[in-house]
């Protein structure tokens, strides 16, 4: 028997079934609604978006007034126990059994967690009126989360009460075929042959009269255990190519030419995407990686080479970034759909040129729809499939590429389609569409309702574009009636959807988007799991063609529009709910998980600015503000921020605190220090976890100027907040933080022991970016004392969480880290790794002067003090000088004070070496720079006189004079 869930409470607001409070009915009315909706949205909601969906019919003062109608009514019927309206938010105050479903599930108590699911959501209520929007769309995902919860449940559930639930919920949602599955996997277990032919028989028919569709493949024949993985889509196995193989034999072997300038040319639709697709398949096996470069809405080139620096984890768009990304291993670049770009930007071939020659190992491939202006490119035509001869037999007929896809594709949708009788009219019909892929999948679709001799007369009079405008006509005509309105909500939303974004931005079940899919409609998005086939249907997209055409010929109103990518939105925010919440971006795969939503997560973004929505910009901000530090685009990030923050400007305080606490920490991490400090103290009447955030980004800026106790006191300060309100995801940040500072001040226990305590809390978490940077901290603490192995050790496991999880902001720290590293340890292997680590690093740095160009100089100083030409080093030093000298970093300058030493010493001018050392024992800024400097003079072993004369000659040595050497040493050994 499960255990009384926790949090079930006598005031209870009860939404699964009919509504109650307190157990008590509540009634089919506005009040109940609102209740309901701010259940549903997790509790806060801002007027005008509440007064918006309740009554998105009236003008704004009409919205308005009723919702304060509502709220009087509600007081009077409740006092003010259910609902917080103070200012521009409401919030509800009384826990709901949606919160303690969530967090049942969070504990994985699936049994538990079934017993709160009394029937749909809000049952009865809008009983006498259409149900809003928004209430359809949210039980829609209240019927999928009661899915989730039953499939998680079965295991442990008795087989009477298992097949009751499936009972109880395929009444509610009888096309849903993972339920079925289920359903029919219990019955075979049970040996009920007669029951399970009957449940199978009732979901065909209804599948046939609702979308037109067949049984699927995977559930015919005889009963028997159903497979094991509900989880998989219930989509028809579809490779989308058919044929090419000539094309594969011309061109797959061109692939192994280094520089290779391919172009795909051919008109929309004609398969330039699914060759380079079949092209790119053939790359791993030579020896190449593959980059899926997509450009379909690219139309500026910052855009365009942003995205491919995403793409190849570099940490910068520009030509030098770029080519270092692409030099580090043999690579096929694959960009598709380049014609927009290049339409758009005249000179991007001349762009594209340049990187190519800098990088002349990488193989390019472009498609396009006309000829690109790109030098030394090979243009190959893509025509249609081949045809069959209006000669041949039928056995020729159907072996012809172009028949073969059309055969394919109405197998798919009818397994009883029978071609060889109509063999003859698909071969008329293949020529009249000139073997177009495109055509012909619309033209299969059709089979299933008129014969192959009746299209084949239809198309034979049409002819190009025409005829393809036809085909979508003719496709769109046939479609079931429910599917219609659901393409013009998706070609609404932007191309790239995942399987829950299409099922809530379309009003879609699952069986309508298999019922989409196998008529063509949507596809697989393309892009680098595109390439093997599989993994790329877990997203899915309108084709362009298709999605031009509806919006041509069926554009969505304004309101269609808005509540597809409404609900769209929501989808994805609650799909994406664990990587939002606070620490989530942490964890693995959430970069990439918010890198392939951002169009919508800006969306709901921008729309949380228009509205305050404090709640939702508390989760959004930190999020994106993750994504382009981590993924190095901290201008896009920083200009996202400064927009928000200036439309928020005369808004609430909670609405701005959010944004402007993410933008202070965007601020330092891209070396504004006093913007990121202006911003940090902006936020001292903030709520209590934006302060924490702002103390921690004005510790970070203090302990870059070399200002330990004002550093210590900011991260105590972060630290204190944190405990005290438990922000769990916050304290480890200042424990590292804390550690830094213990780091810099000689405390070197402590640091370590808070160093590696933070790593193993973040491992134990999963919290990915933070046990990389604790080790990163942990290696730049051990090569200075001595401990180069142990150091190297740290930092190489640092750099496979950051290179695995595409933590590309972090990724110059560890690897200038690593050099020191490798300087400490100095035998031949580790110095034959500097050589080879410098290039990267030098890749990896961010654009501008920052305090990681300094680390690159000083490496290449030091690697040329301590094994290479001495005088070679004095040029990187001053370049390092000038660096920390224009950012007023002054512990860097003392520190370049060491690295000068070593160059004097490795020059045989140990009189000026020991000096310089002498002087840093009383003026370096880092404790740990005084310890260095006193364990490099004791290498060179000063004789009393030596050491006395080091001394007197210290007090007239300055930072100045420093400056005023490296010059002259510089100009003396350019």
């Amino acid at each position: 028997m499960p255990s009384p869930s926790p949090f079930t409470s006598a005031d209870t607001l009860a939404l699964l079934g009919p509504p109650r409070l307190a157990g008590q009915a509540l009634p089919d009315e506005r009040p109940t609604q609102l209740l309901v909706l701010l259940a549903t949205v997790g509790g806060v909601l801002p007027r005008a978006e509440a007064a918006l969906r309740l009554w998105p019919a009236l003008d704004e003062p009409a919205r308005l007034r009723n919702l304060r109608k509502t709220l009087h009514r509600l007081r009077g019927q409740h006092g003010d126990t259910l609902i917080n309206a103070d200012g521009a938010l409401l919030a509800l105050r009384v826990p709901t059994d949606l919160a303690e479903l969530d967090a049942l599930l969070r504990q994985a108590r699936a049994a538990e967690a079934l017993a709160l699911l009394r029937g749909p959501l809000a049952e009865g209520l809008a009983a006498h009126e259409p149900a809003p929007p928004w209430l359809q769309a949210a039980r829609e995902q209240a019927l999928a989360r009661w899915r989730h919860v039953l499939l998680a449940a079965l295991p442990t559930l008795p087989p009477a009460q298992a097949e009751a639930e499936l009972v109880r919920l395929r009444a509610l949602d009888p096309l849903d075929e993972p339920l079925l599955r289920a359903h029919l996997e219990r019955l075979a277990a049970d040996g009920r042959r007669e029951a399970w032919l009957r449940e199978r028989r009732a979901y065909e028919q209804r599948l046939q009269a609702e979308l037109g569709l067949p049984l699927p493949a995977s559930l015919q024949g005889e009963p028997g255990p159903a497979p094991a993985d509900r989880a998989a889509p219930a989509v028809a196995p579809w490779s989308g190519f058919v044929g090419r193989d000539d094309e594969l034999e011309q061109l797959a072997p061109r692939l192994a030419t280094p520089g290779l300038r391919l172009v795909l040319r051919g008109p929309g639709g004609i398969g330039k995407t699914q060759l380079a697709a079949a092209l790119a398949r053939r790359a791993p096996p030579a020896g190449l990686a593959v980059v899926w470069w997509s450009l379909a809405d690219a139309t500026e080139a910052a855009t365009a080479f942003g995205r491919l620096a995403a793409e190849l984890g570099a940490e910068r768009a520009d030509d030098v970034a770029l080519a270092a990304a692409l030099r580090r291993r043999p690579t096929l670049v694959v960009a598709d759909n380049a014609e927009t770009l290049f339409d758009a930007e005249p000179a991007i071939g001349a762009a594209l040129h340049t990187l190519a020659e800098a990088a002349p190992d990488t193989r390019w491939l472009l498609t396009a729809r006309h000829a690109p202006d790109l030098p030394g490119a090979l243009d190959v035509p893509v025509g249609g499939l081949d045809l069959p001869d209006p000669a041949d037999p039928p056995g020729a007929v159907l072996r012809s590429a172009a028949v073969r896809l059309l055969v394919e594709r109405a197998t798919a949708l009818d397994p009883d389609f029978e071609p060889r009788a109509q063999a003859a009219a698909l071969g008329r019909l293949a020529r009249a569409l000139a073997g177009h892929p495109l055509a012909l999948e619309l033209a299969a679709a059709q089979l299933r309702t008129a014969s192959a001799e009746t299209l084949a007369r239809e198309a034979e009079v049409g002819d190009g574009a025409a005829e393809l405008d036809a085909r979508f006509d003719a496709g769109w005509r046939a479609l079931p009636a429910p599917l219609q309105p659901a393409l013009v909500r998706l070609a609404a939303l932007p191309p790239g959807l995942s399987r829950a974004a299409v099922l809530a931005g379309g009003a879609l079940r699952p069986a309508g988007l298999q019922a989409l899919v196998l008529r063509s409609w949507l596809e697989p998005e393309p892009g680098p799991a595109g390439a093997d086939g599989t993994a790329a249907r877990e997203r899915w997209r309108l084709h362009p063609l298709l999605r031009a055409w509806l919006r041509r010929q069926h554009p969505a109103d304004a309101a269609t529009a808005h509540e597809a990518r409404r609900a769209a939105i929501e989808a994805v925010l609650a799909e994406g709910r664990a990587v939002l919440a606070p620490g989530g971006f942490d964890q693995p795969g959430s970069l990439d998980w918010l890198e392939r939503e951002l169009p919508l997560l800006r969306e709901a973004f921008t729309q949380a600015v228009d509205q305050a929505d404090a709640a939702r910009l508390a989760q959004l901000a930190p999020a994106l503000a993750a994504l382009f530090e981590q993924r190095g685009r901290r201008g896009e990030g920083l200009a996202l921020l400064a927009a928000a923050a200036s439309r928020l400007a005369a808004r609430s305080r909670a609405a701005r605190g959010p944004v402007q606490s993410a933008r202070a920490l965007l601020s330092y991490r891209a070396g504004q220090l006093d913007d990121a400090a202006l911003l940090a103290r902006g936020l001292a009447r903030a709520g209590p976890r934006e302060r924490a955030a702002a103390a921690r980004t004005l510790g970070l800026v203090h302990w870059q100027r070399g200002e330990l106790p004002a550093a210590r006191a900011a991260f105590g300060r972060a630290h204190a907040l944190a405990v005290e309100h438990g922000f769990d995801d916050l304290v480890p940040d200042a424990v590292n933080n804390l550690a830094i500072v213990d780091h810099m001040a000689g405390r070197e226990a402590d640091a370590e022991r808070g160093y590696r305590q933070v790593a193993e809390r973040a491992a134990a978490r999963g919290s990915v970016r933070l046990q990389a940077t604790a080790l990163l901290n942990l290696g730049s603490l051990l090569y200075p004392a001595g401990q180069g192995r142990a150091a190297r050790e740290a930092l190489e496991s640092a750099l496979a969480l950051i290179d695995a999880h595409g933590l590309h902001s972090i990724r110059s720290h560890a690897l200038g880290n690593l050099g020191g590293a490798l300087l400490e340890i100095g035998d031949a292997e580790a110095v034959a790794a500097l050589h080879t680590l410098l290039p990267q690093l030098q890749a990896a740095l961010p654009a501008g002067e920052t305090a990681q160009h300094l680390t690159f100089h000083r490496l290449q100083a030091l690697l040329r003090a301590r094994h290479g030409d001495a005088r070679q080093a004095w040029a990187p030093l001053h370049r390092a000088w000038c660096s920390a000298l224009a950012l007023g970093l002054v512990p860097q300058q003392s520190g370049i004070a060491l690295d000068a030493a070593q160059a004097w010493a490795a020059n045989d001018r140990r009189r000026t070496a020991l000096a310089w050392l002498a002087w840093l024992q009383g003026h370096a800024h880092w404790d740990a720079d005084r310890r260095e400097a006193a364990r490099l003079s004791a290498r060179l072993r000063p004789s009393e006189a030596e050491a006395r004369e080091a001394h007197e000659a210290a007090a007239t040595l300055s930072l100045a004079a420093l400056g005023a050497a490296l010059e002259r040493e510089a100009q003396a050994h350019p």
